[in-house]
């Protein structure tokens, strides 16, 4: 069995950029630790565009995970771009990548829409995995790669947090955490402790004041909220608060762009049976130009300039016509005041 370039320290010779997705969660942080822990005495360092998110923050604390945010790339050899679905998820990046001469891998777990550029065999995708760190254990497993107690704790931190706390989960999920926290000295309960965070009053202020922006629709039995982008909102409260799915979009007028994510609920899929890149972005992309990634339950779609209402109103449409499918007398409304 041939190993993946991941376990061939050949790829790893050099100055090396593992290189995250801008706004960098869990699952992104953890998994370029872990493949940094791989090569102790290579010269590699994690890079993360713009910002990370709170939690990632907390896990690098604690584990003691250095990163460069704005990583100049053309002082690297090669880079890897971890749990990155879309040259637009590296933000500013974007054109300096576009532009790198040395090698270029990618390991995730999306639907990949635009990375033709770097070869099949430098590629290492698992769409049906949860998380980048499920696909990291697998692959371990698969390669025989032992893994260290930090390793696995890092790899359970990451599933939990893609996996919205196994609120969007597969059966071998299950079975990847149950390994996990057997080699692991934390406990699940200090696992999401470290994961959870109270904000302060003026956070909580912020987020609550951008839920009046809130637009609730409704597409057959199905109840859907559109917020902007900004606030820190908690999206398994809002879905166990009654909406089916959470739809971010706003127009950022610095990057000239609009963004759209979508988080869905677990009943949404048992009901649909859908997949959001291929049954809705998709058919999105066949009128607004744009580059998408994700999975089954959570995904997001760019485009250049001001598409908000018109991105919001497309995917809502594609949604309807899904809801359709189960409920023939299934319409879309929009529920003001």
């Amino acid at each position: 069995m041939v190993a993946p370039f991941l376990f061939n320290s050949k790829n790893f010779e050099g100055k090396i950029l593992l290189l995250t997705h801008q706004g960098a969660d869990p699952d992104a942080i953890c998994s370029a630790a872990v493949i940094k822990s791989f090569y102790k005495n290579k010269k590699i360092e994690i890079g993360i565009p713009e910002n990370c998110t709170a939690a990632a923050k907390r896990i690098a604390e604690q584990f003691d995970i250095a990163y460069i945010v704005n990583p100049v790339l053309s002082e690297f050899d090669s880079i890897v771009l971890i749990e990155t679905s879309s040259l637009e998820r590296i933000g500013g990046l974007k054109k300096d990548l576009e532009n790198f001469y040395g090698a270029i891998f990618l390991i995730d777990h999306h639907s990949i829409s635009n990375f033709s550029f770097i070869p099949k065999s430098n590629q290492l995708l698992d769409p049906e995995a949860i998380s980048t760190t499920e696909w990291l254990f697998k692959l371990c497993q698969v390669y025989k790669k032992k893994l260290t107690e930090q390793q696995t704790t890092l790899l359970a931190l990451g599933l939990i947090s893609d996996s919205a706390q196994f609120a969007h989960a597969r059966t071998y999920t299950f079975e990847v955490m149950h390994e996990l926290l057997k080699l692991s000295s934390w406990s699940y309960t200090d696992l999401l402790a470290l994961l959870s965070h109270h904000a302060d009053f003026s956070s909580k202020l912020a987020s609550l004041k951008a839920m009046r922006q809130a637009r609730i629709f409704r597409s057959g039995e199905f109840a859907l909220m559109v917020l902007p982008l900004g606030g820190s909102f908690a999206l398994n409260s809002l879905l166990l608060g009654g909406a089916d799915g959470i739809i971010f979009c706003e127009f950022e007028k610095r990057k000239n762009q609009t963004t759209l994510r979508v988080c869905l609920s677990p009943y949404v899929l048992s009901r649909l049976k859908l997949n959001l890149t291929k049954d809705i972005f998709f058919n999105i992309q066949k009128t607004i130009n744009g580059n998408f990634g994700g999975h089954n339950a959570i995904g997001s779609f760019v485009s250049e300039n001001n598409v908000s209402e018109k991105l919001i109103l497309l995917f809502l449409a594609e949604f309807t016509k899904l809801v359709k499918k189960i409920d023939s007398t299934a319409k879309l409304k929009e529920y003001l005041g």
